[in-house]
Parts: C-alpha cells; structure tokens; sequence
C-alpha cells in the first residue's frame, strides 16, 4: 500500500468512526429527547389514595372472629395405676 492510500483510508475509517458516532448519539438524544417531552402523568392511572394520619395501619380493618378451642371427644390422659397409687404411699 502506498503512503497515499494508507492515507486515504485512514481518512475513511476516521469518517466511518464519526459518522457512527453521530448516528448513536442522535438516537439517544432523539430518545431522551421524546421521553422528556412526552412524559406520561401517572396520576391519571392511579385510583384514589386513603391517607390517615394518626392511625395505626389496620385499624379499620373487619377483626376476624374469635377461634374456640376444639373440644376433644376423648378424656385427658391419665397416668397409669400404679404410678398413682406410688404417688399417694409417698405422701402418706
């Protein structure tokens, strides 16, 4: 390659490097550019907001109904006989 042409192309790679760059920032401008512009207002979306000062969260809220134990069909277990009557010779 002749010191003409290497010049020549290094000229067509620094134009090729340019114009790339030129094209990338216009898109992120472009693009910055229409999201500033035409920014969608988000209180348009949203429903009504509750604000209560002073109260602790839940406080309106239903309260769930009591849970009564459930009895059990079956007596509550007791030691053996011979442990009882064990029990009542120490006492005595």
């Amino acid at each position: 390659m002749t010191p003409y042409q290497r010049k020549q192309q290094r000229r067509r790679e620094l134009l090729s490097l340019c114009a790339a760059l030129l094209l990338h920032l216009l898109l992120i401008g472009g693009v910055l550019l229409y999201h500033m512009l035409f920014a969608k207002d988000i209180s348009d979306f949203s429903g009504p907001v509750l604000v209560k000062l002073g109260r602790p969260e839940g406080e309106d809220l239903p309260l769930l109904p009591d849970k009564k134990p459930v009895k059990s069909s079956q007596p509550p277990s007791l030691p053996p006989p011979a442990l009882l009557t064990r029990r009542l010779e120490e006492r005595a």
